[in-house]
C-alpha cells in the first residue's frame, strides 16, 4: 500500500511530485513553499504581521515597529561535517539549480534590491536565521550551533533589522520603487544599488 503526502494545500504527492491543475510541482517547489508559510507562521507568533505573497523577488512583506520589509526565505537541508564543527549552508542566488551534486544553471546573485532580509530555513531542526542583505550574495554559510540555537529566530530577526537599518543606502531609489520593481521583475530601471560585491563568506547574524 502506497502512501499519500499532502502538501500545505491538500493536494497529494507521489514519487515527490505534485500535480496541482496540470502544473507538477517538485519535491524541492514543496519544501520551498513549506518554509515561506513556517516563517510566516513564526513571524505571527512573535505578534508581528506578515503577509505571504507570490512574486519574483521577495516571498514574505513583514511589518516590523513602522517599517515595512521584504523578505526572502531560503529553504536548505545541507549541512556539512567538518573535524571541528558542522555547517549549514543556504544557495541563496536567484535561479540555482542543483542536481546530483553539480551545479546546473549559474545563479544571479541576491541583491539589496531585491529584498531586505533573507530567512534562512533549515528544514530538519525547523529552524530558521534572519540575515540582513547588505550586499551581492551568492551563499551563506553557518555554524549548525547557531542555526539550532536561532530556534525561530526571535533573537536573529532584530538584529538583522538593525543591521539592515544601519547599513541600507537605497541612494535615488525610494522605498516606494523597491516594491514597484516587484524585487526583480524591473531591475533594469532601478539604478545600480550601492552594495554589490559578492562575497560569499560572511559572519553570522546577532
Amino acid at each position: 500500500m502506497s502512501s499519500v503526502v499532502r502538501d500545505l494545500f491538500g493536494g497529494t504527492a507521489e514519487n515527490e511530485q505534485q500535480q496541482t491543475d496540470g502544473v507538477e510541482f517538485s519535491a524541492t517547489v514543496l519544501q520551498g513553499r513549506y518554509a515561506e508559510f513556517m516563517v510566516c507562521a513564526y513571524l505571527t507568533q512573535m505578534g508581528h504581521v506578515a503577509h505571504h505573497l507570490d512574486v519574483t523577488g521577495f516571498d514574505v512583506i513583514l511589518e516590523y515597529e513602522g517599517l515595512t520589509i521584504r523578505v526572502q526565505v531560503k529553504s536548505t537541508t545541507r549541512v556539512t561535517h567538518g573535524p571541528f564543527k558542522s555547517s549549514v549552508r543556504w544557495d541563496v542566488g536567484r535561479g540555482s539549480r542543483y542536481g546530483g551534486g553539480h551545479k546546473k544553471h549559474p545563479s544571479k546573485g541576491l541583491l539589496p534590491r531585491d529584498a531586505d532580509i533573507a530567512a534562512l530555513f533549515y528544514a530538519p531542526l525547523q529552524a530558521v536565521v534572519f540575515y540582513p542583505i547588505l550586499k551581492c550574495l551568492h551563499s551563506i554559510t553557518l555554524p549548525l550551533s547557531f542555526v539550532r540555537n536561532s530556534k525561530r529566530g526571535e533573537v536573529s530577526l532584530g538584529a538583522a533589522i538593525n543591521k539592515w537599518k544601519k547599513n541600507r543606502k537605497w541612494g535615488e531609489v525610494s522605498d516606494e520603487n523597491r516594491f514597484e520593481a516587484g524585487g526583480c521583475a524591473q531591475q533594469k530601471n532601478l539604478r545600480k544599488p550601492v552594495f554589490e560585491v559578492c562575497d560569499d563568506d560572511d559572519e553570522p547574524t546577532g
